[in-house]
């Protein structure tokens, strides 16, 4: 927060000259108001240092109505102000200042930064000095921002003259307001101005900058310093990837997705996951460290820079990354004066008021031994605490003399690097240097528990083994990162790398064990926590993903069968949530391979199943559902054999999702089962899941009240927990409620709350399917342009994940939106597609969905007959799944198809389908009967059509306003011929009497008005439903019925069904005898 002023404090005044106005005028006018020390510090800038905060006050006021020099804009652009921290030191020149007073500079100039032209920003404390100042108005708070130091965030505020700050004056332009990733840096940036100059000038006229030099330099902190300078350049922001515990292509390709939040499909290459999403965006990234997949840094940069012509690049690397437009600018130890300043600085900080104390010589001396190194020269200020400048130099002496014959001897630099860091280490007392060098154990960060667990021989106390974490901290050998959920801390790589070396064989086998059983304990306590905050959890296990990762492949590589096998199983739901499929399912087999794929003991038993599980949960959101089934029937026989409830329960979940796409009953039931089993075992993941399935079960049955109760119930649980995957698909299927009984409008919203809660998983399976989701409602409400939009980023990620899809109903979406938007050639390739999900031609809810859109295409494309084997297919598909609304579809399909050649079969046609509605209260859709009876001359007198055309328009009272443009054009031609046959104003009377009808009472009219008389005939060719007379039809033709199967998109088992319904209603027996009917047009 910001920083506030102490009793006494000063305050700085920093002023942008504006047009032809002289600095020289901005100075007098700062030392005339009472400025201690007033100079130029840039070529248009001015600072004047107060040790009054009053004067500095009267001094704003008075640039806000200068008397003598004239009016404000003319004499300067901007102005910002911030406190002193030694107010008391007076200076002659802002330049001169002490390190404290010119670091408040530094961050005063950053301040000014943000400012728009004609802005006074300031920091909060200033607010306080200037509220008595009558020249100066209310401050107005601009909340807390990010600076382009990097600092520690600061609270500024405005300032105006007498008149208030206007409520729509512009944003400032800090990195608050900016997307990008940028680390809060915990100490200042020194020197280096020239050269970060340098590199920015590089950066304006070359897409790839490459920072290059030894370990230590100081090339990470340049990187993100020259990032923050040049964001503005940059529309979508600037994004820090460290690539540091990255070893391959892969690797690299997945932590750059991650930083810029683009789900993976893990069934394709991730690199091209993300070249697809940045070809159009305009982003700088910071690839930090690539030395360690160098390899991996350049195919990636290449890539970015061949594909994505507005993303720029800059690396940071111990040797150049050779791609292939790649400019290397090496980064070069500090010159005598930085180093001397960062060594003061730093020391200053370990021993406060030591900075005034220190000889000039000795520091430059003592940098000049250090070869001007930025870590050794950090490590050695750490030291000032307990030494003094002599007793430093005196040990890097003695240091360097052991070096003289060793390996280190090829370049001084390294020498330098070797001998600080060496001394520093043999400083440490023994216990410390125990710490230190099994802290390399970890990899990015840690938090202080996990080092009590894994580093000490004994059980040791946190609180011990924070202080001395901490004393390591304050020796600049660990560094604390001061991250969202907490403190935790590192090594820098050069230091890691230091520590492990210093590890003898043994004690780094014994650390690594005690790492990889931490590693177990700590999964398995946050599995459990998954259960009561799922993101918090999911946060904690992002934090020591790297961690957790070393310990998997150094487990499964030195066959450590129990912590290995137990921290697998423990990662499972967590890879589930967050959609690292990818990584998980060769992981979860090897590690089943390890444990033995036949149950041995107990407790191998319960880690088998838990396995055996988790490769079900894994495989069910990548699409490949036949491994799911199979190790979630493994899994529950391998639980019960081992009596683990929690598996049990998680593996007949896996089961009810799979058996959700091909028979709702037995979803149902299973569905059932698993929610009963996880409650049971307190697993709040199978409890839930199973819980969800129920509800979407009755969604797919259209029964929506019972559906939307169910979610309504499940998404205020899911709450409770913080569970965003479940709480997402809860949302999803009240969405579904709202489209289908009449809130389209609505719909939309809940969409977008189901996607928003989804949306920090960064998973693909759950943000892709609510993104579908989304979309349809969005093509529903008319929105089709809209839902193609929101859907881009998904469909490259399908389309780059090949057949195996691990997201639902993309492809069916896809085809509506093309469909409404009248791109029919691509939405029947979008379709057909979708009807590619189960080639075996097994009855299920995609086919049904499907059927009647890829009809309504074929029909546009001219292709009637595909159009009609479509619609025939989607009744049976949709009567034999249980679906009421997709069977009502389909009707309409062949409705329209008939409408011309057979307007009273056509009538039969929309008059089931509108029975349908009504029973299942599928209100939106009434829109679809009443177009279709409005353009049926067998429907009734024009009069009547007109009424029934107008009600047809109440769709836009329920949000239901998709059309294609070719349905559009019917529309219009209808609407003109029942104006010509009616006249213009019996057509307007018409059309209001239809309009005030409403959509409801519309519907029951036709029904009442249309409601079959008489018994309906049950033998005989007109007791043959469509779909039967069409597989009477093939199979007079001589195909079998694995060749109707395929060509009517239903199973074979469907085929043999209908035949036998056919033979017993026509009264015949053999194929023979059914040919001879078909020919004679029905007749036997």
């Amino acid at each position: 927060m910001g920083r506030e002023a102490r009793g006494g404090a000063g305050c700085l005044v920093v002023v942008e000259r504006a047009g032809e106005c002289g600095l020289d005028d901005i100075q007098a006018l700062l030392r005339d108001a009472g400025a201690v020390a007033a100079a130029p510090i840039d070529e248009d800038i001015c600072a004047g240092v107060f040790d009054d905060p009053r004067r500095a006050a009267a001094a704003l006021a008075r640039f806000r109505r200068p008397p003598a020099v004239g009016a404000a804009p003319a004499v300067w652009r901007r102005i910002a102000a911030h406190p002193t921290p030694r107010p008391h030191q007076r200076v002659r020149q802002p330049s001169t200042a002490d390190h404290a007073t010119a670091d408040a500079m530094n961050r005063c100039r950053h301040i000014l930064d943000v400012a728009h032209d004609g802005q006074i920003i300031a920091s909060a404390a200033v607010a306080s000095w200037t509220a008595a100042e009558p020249g100066l108005a209310e401050p107005r708070d601009l909340g807390v921002h990010r600076l382009r130091d990097l600092g520690p965030p600061e609270r500024l505020v405005q300032l105006a003259g007498r008149d208030p700050v206007p409520a729509d004056a512009p944003a400032i332009r800090s990195l608050s307001t900016l997307p990008n990733n940028l680390p809060v840096q915990l100490t200042g940036f020194v020197g280096r101005r020239s050269g970060q100059a340098r590199v920015i000038d590089l950066m304006a006229r070359y897409r790839m900058v490459t920072l290059s030099g030894q370990g230590g330099v100081g090339k990470t902190r340049l990187a993100l310093q020259v990032a923050a300078a040049v964001i503005d350049r940059w529309r979508d922001g600037v994004w820090v990837a460290d690539l540091g515990e990255a070893r391959s292509l892969t690797e690299v390709a997945k932590v750059l997705a991650e930083v810029l939040a683009i789900p993976v499909n893990e069934a394709k290459d991730p690199l091209e996951t993300v070249v697809s999403r940045l070809e159009s965006a305009e982003m700088l990234v910071v690839l930090d460290t690539c030395e360690p997949a160098l390899r991996g840094a350049c195919v990636v940069a290449e890539r970015l820079l061949a594909s994505c012509p507005g993303v720029g690049l800059l690396c940071t690397s111990r040797e150049p990354v050779r791609a292939r437009g790649e400019v290397v600018w090496t980064v070069r130890q500090l010159d005598a004066v930085d180093a001397a300043a960062l060594f003061t600085r730093r020391a200053d900080l370990a021993r406060p008021g030591i900075a005034n104390q220190l000889e000039p010589v000795r520091v430059e001396e003592l940098c000049d031994r250090l070869d001007s190194l930025p870590l050794a020269i950090e490590l050695a200020a750490a030291w000032v605490r307990t030494l003094s400048l002599p007793g430093i130099l005196r040990g890097l002496d003695e240091r360097f003399r052991l070096l003289t014959g060793g390996p280190w001897q090829s370049e001084a630099r390294h020498q330098a690097m070797r001998a600080s860091i060496d001394w520093s280490y043999e400083l440490l007392a023994p216990d410390a240097q125990v710490l230190f060098r099994r802290l390399s154990v970890f990899r990015s960060s840690f938090a202080v528990e996990a080092a009590a667990a894994v580093c000490p021989d004994e059980p040791a106390d946190t609180a011990a083994t924070f202080q001395a974490v901490r004393q390591l901290v304050d020796k600049s050998l660990v560094l604390p990162t001061d991250e969202q959920w907490g403190t935790r801390y590192r090594l820098l790589d050069t230091l890691r790398d230091y520590g492990d070396e210093r590890l003898d064989r043994a004690e780094r086998e014994r650390l690594r064990a005690r790492h990889l059983s931490w590693c177990a304990r700590h999964a398995e306590a946050c599995d459990a926590g998954l259960d009561r905050n799922q993101l918090q959890w999911v946060r904690v296990l992002n934090q020591d993903r790297d961690n957790l990762h070393a310990a998997l492949e150094w487990g499964l590589a030195a066959d450590r069968v129990g912590p290995t096998c137990r921290l697998t199983a423990a990662l499972s739901r967590y890879w589930f949530v967050t959609g690292q499929s990818g990584h998980a399912l060769p992981v979860l087999t090897k590690a089943l391979e390890l444990a033995g794929d036949e149950p041995g003991d107990d407790d191998l038993g319960g880690i088998q199943c838990r396995l055996w599980a988790g490769i079900a949960m894994l495989a069910m959101i990548s699409g490949r559902r036949a491994t799911a089934v199979d190790a979630a029937k493994r899994g529950e026989q391998v639980a019960a054999a081992s009596g683990d409830a929690i598996a049990r329960a998680r593996c007949l979940a896996i089961q009810a999702y799979d058996a959700f796409y091909f028979d709702f009953a037995e979803c149902e039931r299973l569905s059932q089962a698993a929610l009963d089993a996880g409650r049971a075992a307190e697993d709040g993941f199978a409890s839930r899941l199973g819980w969800l399935l129920l509800a979407c079960s009755h969604t797919n049955r259209d029964r929506h009240d019972r559906a939307a109760a169910i979610a309504a119930e499940l998404a205020e649980h899911a709450d409770e927990h913080n569970d965003r995957f479940i709480g997402s698909f809860a949302q999803a299927v009240q969405m579904w409620a709202a489209i289908f009984q009449g809130d389209v409008a609505r719909a939309v919203e809940l969409g977008r709350e189901s996607l928003r809660r989804c949306e920090p998983l960064r998973d693909y399976f759950s943000t892709g399917t609510n993104t579908a989701y989304l979309a349809w409602a969005l093509g529903l409400h008319g929105r089709a342009d809209d839902g193609l939009a929101l859907m881009s980023s998904v469909v490259r990620s399908l389309e780059e994940g090949g057949a195996e899809a691990d997201a639902v109903s993309i492809e069916v979406v896809m085809g509506k939106l093309h469909w409404w938007a009248g791109n029919y050639r691509r939405a029947k390739d979008w379709l057909e597609r979708s009807l590619e999900f189960n080639p075996a031609n097994r009855t299920n809810w995609i086919a049904a969905q499907t059927l009647p859109p890829l009809s309504a295409v074929l029909r546009e494309l001219g292709e009637a007959d595909e159009s009609r084997t479509a619609a025939l297919a989607g009744v049976d598909s949709g009567r034999a799944m249980g679906m009421p609304h997709a069977t009502a579809d389909a009707l309409d399909q062949l409705a329209t198809l008939a409408l011309d050649a057979d307007p009273a079969r056509a009538l039969e046609h929309t008059i089931e389908a509108l029975q349908l509605r009504l029973q299942w209260r599928l209100r939106t859709f009434y829109v679809d009967s009443l177009r279709l009876l409005a353009a049926n001359p067998a429907y009734g007198d024009p009069l009547a059509r007109a009424r029934l055309a107008a009600a047809a328009q109440g769709g836009a009272t329920v949000g239901y306003l998709a059309r294609s443009p070719a349905d559009q054009a019917r529309d219009r031609v209808l609407h003109q011929r029942l104006r010509s046959a009616l006249g213009e104003e019996e057509f307007e009377r018409a059309w209001r009497e239809g309009s005030a009808l409403g959509l409801d009472d519309a519907a029951a009219y036709v029904l009442r008005a249309h409601a079959p008389r008489g018994r309906k005939v049950s033998t005989g060719w007109e007791s043959l439903t469509p779909m039967e007379r069409q597989v009477a039809v093939l199979v007079a033709q001589g195909l079998t019925n694995p060749q109707v199967a395929e060509k009517l998109f239903v199973s074979r088992t469907t085929v043999k069904t209908h035949l036998a319904r056919s033979f017993s209603k026509l009264g015949i027996s053999s194929r023979t005898q059914l040919a001879r009917i078909v020919a004679r047009g029905g007749h036997g």
